[in-house]
């Protein structure tokens, strides 16, 4: 009995890379341009995802919150320091050889970016807001789950979550805590889905994958474009329930009938050297986008696009090779 739990334990954790690495494929997707429909797709669950599994594989531990912190900072905020200064001096050393000389306010604007409002303004890497969105939350929820009573909690979760949908609208928070505050919300749902158990009869059935994926789909499309980074989120309970639904029928796509033992193997180490992926792709993307604006027959403009793609997955693979071999403790580990 116990080899059976574990061996159920890790195809869990196997479908949760595929899972990831199937975000993080969209995600570098969505940086080379694939159309407007295709980002309001993407957008509309490929990053918020992230939050669902981070809640998916939470578990409750007997830690300290000084502990946590620091297992947690380690994890995520030093790969953001590093990348975000890795990324600041690229940037500094293009705007020389470019102009030739770079104003002092663009500096401080840049800095002020990366340590203060990190959704908008930073070199090169945008999606850098990501970590410390994700820090804030697993912080955010240390605390909350740990509230013995269970309305209580759930008020506090859907209080926050709420706060963190309209509060854009209005003022951001620093290093994007206001979408820490939503992804609260997107964290729960995970913690509840690892518990369910009877949707794993459900999620077997192909006519429900399927109608998941497309009722999620058509969801994101009546609700107004979604751009999480920017805050905008539109109708909230279409927001949640698209990610939701996309969240579990692809989950249940990868576990149940996704067999090709290539893309699989493929998309599982990308899940699994995610922050490589998230870190350094739009750097590696700086020289091929400048290709895509010399192209104009939309037909030849799509095949370059995908061997662009193929390409920077490669070349992102090798730099993972490289920083899981030498410097893992910039990756946090």
């Amino acid at each position: 009995m116990e080899e059976i739990r574990k061996s159920n334990y890790i195809n869990r954790i196997v479908e949760i890379d595929l899972l990831k690495g199937f975000g993080i494929v969209l995600m570098i997707m969505g940086h080379i341009g694939f159309g407007k429909a295709f980002d309001t797709w993407i957008h509309s669950f490929h990053m918020p995802i992230f939050f669902v599994i981070s809640g998916f594989l939470w578990k409750k531990r007997n830690i300290s919150f000084k502990d946590f912190f620091k297992r947690k900072a380690s994890s995520l905020l030093i790969p953001y320091c590093f990348f975000s200064i890795f990324h600041l001096i690229v940037w500094t050393i293009l705007q020389l050889l470019k102009n030739h000389f770079i104003e002092f306010s663009s500096v401080v604007s840049t800095l002020f970016h990366i340590f203060i409002i990190n959704t908008d303004g930073m070199p090169i890497c945008g999606a850098l807001w990501f970590l410390t969105a994700l820090f804030f939350v697993e912080v955010i929820y240390f605390f909350i789950d740990r509230i013995r009573n269970k309305y209580l909690k759930y008020v506090a979760i859907i209080s926050l979550s709420f706060f963190g949908c309209i509060m854009p609208g209005f003022f951001r928070l620093p290093l994007g805590m206001d979408i820490s505050f939503m992804g609260v919300g997107l964290f729960q749902i995970g913690n509840i889905l690892r518990t369910a158990d009877n949707l794993i009869k459900i999620e077997s059935n192909l006519f429900f994958i399927i109608l998941s994926i497309l009722l999620g789909s058509l969801i994101c499309f009546i609700n107004i474009p979604i751009n999480v980074r920017s805050g905008i989120y539109g109708n909230i309970l279409l927001y949640y329930t698209c990610v939701l639904l996309m969240t579990i029928g692809w989950y249940a796509f990868f576990k149940f009938f996704f067999k090709c033992k290539i893309l699989k193997s493929i998309m599982i180490y990308i899940g699994q050297n995610s922050i490589v992926y998230l870190c350094l792709n739009q750097i590696t993307l700086l020289l091929f986008n400048e290709i895509c604006v010399l192209i104009t027959s939309i037909y030849i403009l799509i095949i370059v696009k995908i061997l662009i793609l193929i390409v920077t997955l490669i070349t992102l693979y090798i730099f993972s090779i490289l920083l899981n071999k030498n410097c893992k403790w910039i990756l946090g580990k």
